[in-house]
């Protein structure tokens, strides 16, 4: 059986990134109905908007999902693809 995400928040803590060694940049935290907690996925606040409350009772796998078309129809409307 795959958990299921039961809360979501966004955390900044010190996390490897792009923009160099540790960058606090924003993370989406979830906590999966067996009590594991995992960052998912960095936020890039002025990219992919999400709410916390579209990943409850989605698994691992429907969130990065989700995040992928959200990702993808922000990049569309943005003119980055067709």
């Amino acid at each position: 059986m795959n958990a299921r995400i039961v809360s979501a928040e966004l955390v900044r803590d010190l996390m490897p990134s792009p923009l160099g060694p540790i960058d606090p940049m924003p993370w989406i935290r979830v906590r999966y109905d067996d009590g594991r907690t995992r960052d998912l996925f960095p936020v890039y606040l002025d990219e992919t908007p999400i709410d916390m409350n579209e990943l409850i009772g989605l698994t691992e796998g429907e969130a990065r999902s989700l995040w992928r078309r959200k990702d993808r129809e922000l990049m569309r409307r943005l003119g980055y693809w067709s």
